[in-house]
């Protein structure tokens, strides 16, 4: 085969292992003969929630199994009933809808922006009517959505917000960490996540009602009563009447397990999950940087004053004709690079939400999957990292120019 091939044997992208401090903290943990199931919101769940309660700057906070749980909590936590409007973005994964399902909310798709996959602000201000309850965004890929002319549509509507941030953790979006925009958050601590625990999840809120319908819907009547009495001594009133014959909890089980919060810990304690970010925004940002130079290439939307993204993989565009992106993939394959298409696809077509499908074109999510290609984020820093990238890129350009001739 002629041109450049990559010598390094795969994978050369390992993301979700235990760091060394994970594993300590938990051998640690197990050897003490510390709590397998804690039932309260004690012990190992009252430090990891203080410190994401530290970095966020926020006044409540639940661990929770998954991301998808920690959904399903943020959703009833905002009092969504059957029949509400939900404008919820068409490209995300199919757990940041599926939870309205089980609430008989009515959901409505929104395209998005053709550049960065997330919820576009034009198209999400025409779908706005008086029966609209709620939005959710997505901040796709660790990519912060356009908050600036998303806010607005919400505040002047009345309208409740609920933000995905799996893909996004200590993500900056002009100053202001995601998660804080809306009434509440949730985030995963899945395998492939930015900060991981194995499986897990977090909700965010300032909203005392919202934190008590989260803690009532997914846990028992330790932690029920717990939180009762934490906005009785807050002075909600109001709140605490409306629920405190319900502390019984209502019957689901969300706890993170006692190890995957450990984990977590370890990440939190002494700032190693900000440290760990850094380094994959060095080797992200000059991989950026060096694609950009390549003819036929975009990387548009990681432009701003974050420093995570591409939390699934680099997004860049080939901008070449769909007929010969097949060709394109397979030749990178054989020269030994990991790249594929993007597994996400568009939510509208699946058969889970056919009775929401209004026959409806989201030109912006097909412009945003054209050429569209996911390949690996390294993440060890910049010295580790850089001949790595400069084989991927130089392989690239070789092959985009071979295959156009």
């Amino acid at each position: 085969m002629k041109g450049p091939i990559l010598s390094t044997p795969k994978p050369h992208f390992i993301w979700g292992k235990p760091t060394s401090s994970q594993k300590e903290k938990v051998q640690n943990y197990i050897g003490s003969d510390s709590d397998m199931s804690i039932y309260g919101d004690d012990g190992i769940y009252a430090l990891v929630e203080s410190k994401l309660l530290e970095y966020y700057g926020v006044e409540y906070c639940v661990l929770t199994n998954t991301g998808t749980s920690s959904l399903n909590s943020g959703y009833f936590g905002i009092g969504i009933n059957q029949g509400d409007e939900v404008i919820v973005p068409t490209y995300t994964f199919l757990a940041t809808v599926t939870p309205l399902l089980r609430l008989g909310a009515k959901i409505i798709f929104c395209d998005v922006d053709a550049k960065t996959g997330n919820i576009c602000p034009v198209s999400l201000k025409k779908l706005v009517t008086p029966k609209t309850k709620a939005i959710a965004v997505t901040h796709m890929w660790g990519i912060p959505c356009d908050m600036d002319n998303i806010m607005p549509i919400i505040e002047q509507n009345g309208l409740l917000l609920l933000e995905d941030c799996s893909h996004a953790h200590f993500t900056m979006c002009k100053g202001k960490l995601t998660g804080t925009f809306g009434n509440v958050a949730c985030f995963s601590t899945g395998a492939r996540k930015t900060m991981t625990c194995g499986e897990g999840g977090f909700l965010l809120t300032d909203n005392p009602e919202v934190y008590v319908r989260a803690t009532l819907l997914g846990h028992f009547e330790k932690r029920s009563k717990s939180a009762i009495e934490r906005i009785y001594q807050q002075g909600h009133f109001k709140i605490v009447e409306k629920y405190q014959g319900f502390t019984t909890g209502f019957g689901e089980n969300y706890r993170m397990h006692p190890y995957a919060a450990t984990m977590l810990y370890a990440l939190l304690e002494n700032h190693e999950i900000i440290n760990m970010i850094k380094k994959r925004a060095e080797s992200l940002y000059y991989f950026i940087s060096c694609l950009k130079q390549i003819d036929n290439v975009s990387v548009d939307g990681y432009e701003g004053d974050y420093f995570t993204g591409a939390m699934y993989g680099l997004k860049p565009q080939f901008k070449v004709s769909l007929e010969l992106m097949p060709q394109i993939i397979n030749e990178l394959k054989n020269r030994n690079l990991e790249v594929k298409l993007p597994d996400t696809k568009t939510l509208h077509d699946l058969p889970v939400f056919k009775d929401f499908n209004q026959g409806q074109t989201f030109n912006g999510a097909l412009k945003y999957l054209e050429g569209r290609v996911s390949i690996p984020t390294f993440s060890n820093g910049l010295e580790k990292d850089r001949d790595l990238i400069e084989q991927y890129c130089e392989i690239i350009d070789y092959t985009l120019k071979s295959v156009n001739r």
